[in-house]
């Protein structure tokens, strides 16, 4: 197919990620307005992006917004976070900059899997409906859901019962389209697929490149990546003899995997912030963390039993003569072992490594199965009930989950209310890239990262350093006057939530000279410096 072809499906195959962002702007609860971070954390990363604005000619690197002040190093560099950067240069809305960035990337990652499938099944004649499968293809998780609602003890209602063995409510993406709509994670798949499609290619030289930018793009992508380079030249090399890689590219993955380990198990550790930060994210989020049933079994079931009957299709043998096989294979062993590395190591949140990775991997080897199945069925008189039914039942998930998230109106963590929008007016117009910000809502102050020059005393619960410390540092002065060290001598605003009596209380009491900033129905804005 030519170029224009691939382009023009690859916008088709956006179409849901168009729909779940329309009802994102369209559906949201009364008194809010959407913002662009449809997801928490994506709020974080656009601060990362903001600090090249805020704190200009410190280089490419750039400091964690999430400390307290802003005379930390630049020790941070990813290269997302700069593309960001430049989008945030224009003027536009932190929000709107993510949306575009994450949509764009979506495109590209699209298109990236459609030249994957080509160059692993060239000229096939199911091409374009198989392409559906792969790109919004899942499991059945949402089956199961419906299946097992009248046994669970949630209250939830069915709509919002669907994703209940989905971990994270779905948005740790366990199949391949999924994992785009979270924000930067399209970014990620696009490096990644691209050097996976270079490996295939034989283009050593650029598939190594590639592999050094995702390293410094993102810690668990990255060491995914080079793990899967690494295993799979061992195995071409040690098991099947394979003469066209070049040792030179062993050499240089290992060098890059030294790297990568090195900065961010080494290096990175060594501030004592990040070293707290990187404690605090080292948890042990696996497929058994959230629900009772692991959810890798509906997830995974499909598109496995798929691989399945592609070896029995095909023949052990002749599939294993196949080096392009044997890549996918290692590709869905090395994200198995990732997904599950807690049996082996301290945990890092093995989901984080799922991200669709391993169920690509068992769809593109089941892709001879769906081409024999649509084979089978266009000759028989079932052909319509049971193609419809197979492909109904491959997307039901992603069809469900984004139904989910189009039909429910969206508040809090994902959107500003009118009244969190007048407090990041006025903390903006008096914060400075040196002024502290002292609150305890959790989805006002991650904002204040975004739209103030201000540092919040903490907000991310995994990404601000010493968080429950700090945490407690604040409920101490609430309840009982202490104050942290850290805050004297420093330009304050402190921004107390009204409908908690105790930050009311304290709030009439301060044994300082300050001004009032604001006083709205929710909250009372105070700015002065702790003697």
């Amino acid at each position: 197919m030519k170029k224009n072809g691939k382009n023009k499906l690859a916008l088709l195959l956006l179409i849901p990620i168009f729909i779940f962002y329309a009802g994102y702007f369209f559906n949201y609860a009364p008194g809010y307005r959407p913002t662009g971070f449809i997801q928490y954390d994506n709020i974080s990363y656009v601060a990362y992006a903001k600090q090249y604005i805020d704190h200009p000619g410190t280089g490419i690197g750039y400091s964690n917004p999430l400390n307290d002040g802003g005379n930390y190093p630049a020790i941070y560099f990813q290269t997302q976070t700069l593309l960001l950067a430049i989008l945030l240069r224009t003027g536009i809305d932190p929000g709107l900059a993510i949306c575009i960035f994450s949509i764009l990337f979506c495109f590209f990652a699209i298109r990236t899997a459609i030249a994957v499938y080509d160059e692993l099944y060239p000229g096939g004649k199911h091409r374009n409906k198989t392409l559906v499968l792969f790109i919004w293809g899942g499991g059945i998780i949402s089956l199961s859901c419906m299946l097992l609602k009248p046994f669970m003890t949630t209250e939830l209602n069915f709509l919002s019962s669907i994703s209940y063995f989905d971990p994270e409510d779905g948005w740790w993406g366990l199949n391949f389209g999924r994992s785009l709509i979270f924000g930067t994670e399209s970014y990620y798949h696009f490096l990644f697929f691209w050097s996976f499609l270079l490996l295939l290619r034989k283009k050593w030289l650029s598939a190594s490149m590639l592999a050094f930018i995702l390293s410094f793009s993102h810690p668990f992508t990255g060491i995914h990546l080079l793990l899967l380079i690494l295993g799979w030249i061992c195995m071409e090399k040690i098991i099947f003899k394979n003469k066209e890689i070049p040792w030179w590219l062993f050499a240089s993955t290992g060098l890059l995997i030294f790297l990568h380990l090195y900065y961010y198990l080494f290096y990175l550790p060594s501030f004592a912030d990040h070293k707290s930060v990187s404690e605090q994210y080292s948890v042990n989020w696996n497929y058994w963390h959230y629900r009772s049933l692991p959810a890798f079994i509906p997830a995974y079931i499909l598109v496995f039993s798929l691989f399945i009957v592609s070896l029995r299709i095909q023949r052990v043998k002749h599939f294993f003569s196949n080096s392009n096989n044997r890549l996918l294979l290692c590709l869905a062993i090395v994200s198995l072992l990732l997904c599950n590395h807690d049996i082996f190591i301290k945990p890092m949140q093995p989901i984080h490594f799922a991200r669709g990775y391993e169920w690509t991997a068992y769809f593109l080897m089941g892709v001879p199965a769906i081409h024999y199945l649509f084979s089978r069925v266009s000759t028989a008189r079932i052909r319509r009930p049971v193609l419809y039914l197979f492909m109904i039942l491959l997307l039901s998930d992603n069809f469900l989950w984004i139904l989910k998230y189009v039909r429910t109106a969206r508040g809090n963590e994902t959107t500003i209310s009118v009244t969190q929008q007048e407090i990041i007016d006025v903390v903006s117009l008096h914060a400075d890239n040196s002024t502290l910000l002292i609150g305890s809502d959790p989805f006002l102050m991650p904002y204040c990262a975004v739209y103030t020059k201000g540092y919040p005393w903490f907000s991310h619960p995994y990404t601000t350093p010493y968080y429950e410390k700090k945490k407690d540092a604040y409920t101490r002065f609430i309840q009982k006057n202490m104050v942290d060290s850290a805050w004297k001598g420093r330009d304050c605003i402190l921004i107390f939530n009204k409908a908690d009596s105790s930050e009311l209380k304290r709030a009439s009491q301060l044994q300082f000279q300050s001004i009032t900033l604001a006083d709205t129905k929710t909250f009372l804005i105070v700015k002065g410096m702790f003697p």
